[in-house]
């Protein structure tokens, strides 16, 4: 006993050495976020790059990048860098003209920045419609933070098609501005998990009175699901001595390029909080 008590004393105290990290940096990667919809106001793309492990500030973006999205037998529809010049726009690109994306449609992506071509493709699968919005106060919000006045979650009703297999993307709006209850939540779900009918399925974001509470259901491919589900993990990753080593999520971008482009169907209602 005693000898292998020594033995792991002196494992321990060799550990202790300093280490000094190597602080070379890699070559900045792209970093494209692309989102295409059947609602025109929805639809942009997002140029930017990684930046070095301790740099601070913003995230550098891209504004000579050549974008474009062309439709499968259709057009090809040119975006702009920050059509409307807006100073927190810095990066992303908007159709040059109204761009809505029709069901059933594959759309491709190409995104041209410093002699390379990026491209990506995404079929838009069909949504499904929100009968309506309700909602309710939750007592635990109550009784835990009534001093903020969001104390209300709101209960979705609609149909969920069981003949085809779905993947939906949840998004959450308060007064305009997208809402998680927790900074790095994504809201995604398959089809198994739920019902034939969603029948006051209660938000996870609260809302007080006078709020204007938008909800968007966004129908997306299983690659699209994957990606997020992916995402999902590694920003909930803590690093810890059992968990699983950081990796990159899925991507449908070609060139190693870092991100993902989105295509999706949407189903949109609107509820103001009486």
């Amino acid at each position: 006993m005693k000898k292998y008590l020594f033995i792991f004393i002196v494992f321990l105290v060799a550990c202790d050495v300093p280490v000094t990290l190597d602080e070379r940096q890699t070559e900045p990667v792209l970093v494209i976020e692309g989102q295409l919809t059947d609602i025109s106001a929805l639809n942009y793309v997002k140029l930017s790059t990684t930046a070095p492990f301790y740099a601070e500030g913003t995230t550098p973006t891209i504004t000579d990048g050549i974008v474009t999205i062309s439709e499968d037998g259709g057009a090809l529809y040119p975006f702009l860098h920050n059509p409307g010049n807006h100073a927190d726009s810095s990066g992303f690109y908007k159709p040059a003209v109204p761009l809505t994306g029709k069901v059933g449609k594959s759309y491709a992506l190409s995104v041209l920045y410093k002699g390379i071509e990026y491209t990506a493709q995404d079929l838009m699968p069909a949504s499904n419609t929100i009968d309506s919005l309700g909602y309710r106060i939750n007592p635990w919000e109550l009784s835990h933070h009534s001093d903020s006045g969001k104390v209300y979650e709101l209960l979705l009703y609609a149909q969920e098609p069981q003949d085809v297999s779905n993947y939906y993307l949840f998004r959450f709006y308060r007064n305009d501005s997208i809402v998680r209850a927790y900074e790095n939540d994504i809201y995604i779900a398959e089809d198994v998990a739920l019902g034939e009918r969603i029948a006051g399925f209660p938000s996870p974001v609260y809302f007080a009175k006078k709020d204007t509470a938008v909800v968007h259901i966004l129908n997306v491919s299983r690659y699209s699901f994957i990606y997020y589900l992916d995402l999902q993990m590694a920003l909930n990753n803590d690093g810890g001595l059992f968990g699983p080593p950081p990796a990159n999520p899925h991507t449908n971008l070609s060139n190693d390029a870092l991100g993902f482009f989105l295509v999706a169907s949407v189903a949109a209602d609107t509820v103001v909080i009486e």
